[in-house]
């Protein structure tokens, strides 16, 4: 889409601070605008108190999320994927704690969102992926917008989410550079079925592009949230294609798999032209290996 999203990402965190006085925004550069942007112009609207600068690192505003959130209040913390990975645990492990010993009875309410500001991969630069860690954590809500325009609603939802939550918000799903909508020539292809479960979705969708260059149309669907809610969509999609690649970043990821059972045991299953593929992309590639060629080379192969 266009930078609108980002200026709609914006307006709904100041509407619900409007509306919510025990929200506040922590983190890095969270008075500048934070690296999207998506605080800009906050600061002069709500005041010091509620946008709260922790300067570089995350651990800061992970702790003081934390017990803010521990005090009744409704923190919202900005961080980087690389910083997602290495230390949100501060919250999601502390918050299960406070969750069990309280049989179920407080659940500390807290919107993490976790920015990568380049363009074409939610990968961080020690080569996981988020949801390698909190993608099946079960007290978890982590939300990966599978287009621009699923972005704002699926933070409405965070926002007003109970325990902790994730919001995946990476440059590549908001935005390119130039304005340009990066799944533009992705959806509606009758060669192939693309399915991504994660956060993989900015190279899935560069690598469907490039197919489409040689003649190869892919519909590429991605799985939100972790859950099957797109099934009947796949079904669709792959009775249309008769092939179906199914891209994950978790080797022992189990949503892959139900997605592959259920389209064996629904209609498509009739339509398929050879099995269903299933790729794992390596946490760490070689260096100078672009995960998007592997995505690519794998297309190739199931398109045949």
């Amino acid at each position: 889409m266009t930078d609108n999203i980002i200026t709609e990402l914006r307006d709904i965190l100041a509407s619900q601070m409007e509306k919510d006085m025990l929200m506040a925004l922590m983190g890095n550069g969270v008075r500048r605008g934070s690296a999207l942007g998506l605080t800009e112009g906050l600061m002069e609207k709500f005041g010091e108190d509620r946008l709260v600068e922790t300067g570089p690192g995350s651990a800061l505003a992970l702790k003081l999320a934390l017990g803010m959130a521990m005090d009744g209040m409704h923190p919202v913390v900005f961080i980087s994927q690389n910083d997602l990975v290495s230390s949100a645990d501060i919250i999601v492990s502390n918050a299960a704690m406070l969750r069990e010993i309280s049989a179920s009875q407080f659940s500390p309410r807290i919107l993490i969102c976790a920015e990568y500001a380049e363009s074409g991969s939610s990968r961080t630069s020690a080569g996981i992926y988020p949801e390698n860690i909190y993608g099946s954590a079960g007290n978890v809500r982590m939300a990966v917008p599978a287009s621009p325009d699923r972005a704002p609603e699926l933070l409405r939802e965070c926002l007003a989410s109970e325990g902790v939550s994730i919001f995946m918000a990476d440059r590549s799903l908001l935005a390119e550079p130039d304005g340009k909508d990066p799944f533009e020539g992705t959806a509606g292809g009758k060669d192939l079925t693309v399915i991504c479960a994660g956060s993989s979705l900015g190279i899935c969708a560069a690598a469907c592009r490039r197919a489409a260059d040689i003649g190869i149309g892919c519909d590429l669907i991605a799985e939100e949230d972790m859950s099957l809610s797109d099934m009947p969509r796949i079904v669709s999609s792959v009775s249309s294609t008769g092939r179906a690649l199914i891209v994950h970043t978790e080797a022992t990821d189990t949503v892959s798999a139900m997605i592959s059972t259920a389209i064996m045991e629904s209609e498509a299953f009739y339509y398929l032209y050879r099995p269903v593929r299933r790729m794992c992309l390596p946490m760490n590639v070689k260096e100078g290996t672009d995960p998007r060629n592997l995505i690519y080379e794998e297309i190739l192969k199931t398109a045949k």
